[in-house]
C-alpha cells in the first residue's frame, strides 16, 4: 500500500542462499559485491559437499523442543545441512518443516545420533532426558550433542559456516 518494493525468499536448501545474495544484490544495486559473496558461498558449500560425502552416513535425530517433542522434517533447511555432512534427517520422511514428536516414534527411529539445537542451558536439559533411553543407539554410543549456533535456524548467509560446524559436530560421533 505504500507503493514501497518488497523482496521475501524462501529456502529449504543451502544452495538456494547463495543465489538470494545475487537477487538480493541486483535489486539493491550491489549486485558486484553480492555476486562475489555468492560465489563464495557456493565455493564453500561445494568444499563442505566433497568433504563429507563418502563420510560414513549417519542417521540423526535433531532437536528443537521438548514437552512436546519437535524435530524437523523434510522440507526443512536443516535436512539439507545433514545431508551435506553425509548424515541423514531421521524425519526427512515427514512432510511438514517441524513434525511433532513421542518418544515411541525416536525410539523406533533409533537414531544413532541426537542433536539439541537449541538454547545450551535448555539443549542440555533435552540431551538429559534421552539418558533416560539407555537403549537408543544414541545413548548407548554418548552420542547426544547439543548445537547451539542459531546461524543455522536464522537461513541466512551464516547457515553455511554453522553446517561446517554441524559437519564437525557428526565427524566426532564418526570417531
Amino acid at each position: 500500500g505504500l507503493g514501497l518494493p518488497i523482496y521475501t525468499t524462501r529456502f529449504t536448501r543451502l544452495a538456494d542462499i547463495a543465489g538470494s545474495i545475487a537477487r538480493l544484490g541486483h535489486l539493491a544495486g550491489t549486485g558486484a559485491v553480492a555476486g562475489r559473496e555468492a560465489a563464495r558461498l557456493r565455493d564453500r558449500l561445494a568444499e563442505l559437499r566433497a568433504t563429507y560425502a563418502s563420510r560414513e552416513p549417519l542417521t540423526v535425530l535433531y532437536q528443537v523442543w521438548s514437552h512436546p517433542i519437535y524435530s524437523i522434517g523434510g522440507p526443512h533447511i536443516v535436512t539439507d545441512a545433514l545431508a551435506v555432512c553425509g548424515a541423514k534427517n531421521a524425519f526427512a520422511s515427514e512432510r511438514v518443516a517441524a513434525p511433532s514428536l513421542g518418544v515411541e516414534a525416536v525410539i523406533a527411529r533409533n537414531p544413532q545420533v541426537i542433536i539439541a539445537s537449541g538454547p545450551r542451558d535448555v539443549a542440555t536439559q533435552w540431551i538429559a532426558e534421552w539418558r533416560r533411553f539407555p537403549h537408543l543407539a544414541a545413548t548407548a554410543a554418548d552420542h547426544l550433542y547439543v548445537f547451539d549456533d542459531p546461524r543455522l535456524d536464522r537461513m541466512g548467509p551464516g547457515a553455511i559456516e554453522a553446517t561446517a560446524a554441524l559437519c564437525r559436530m557428526l565427524d566426532a560421533a564418526r570417531d
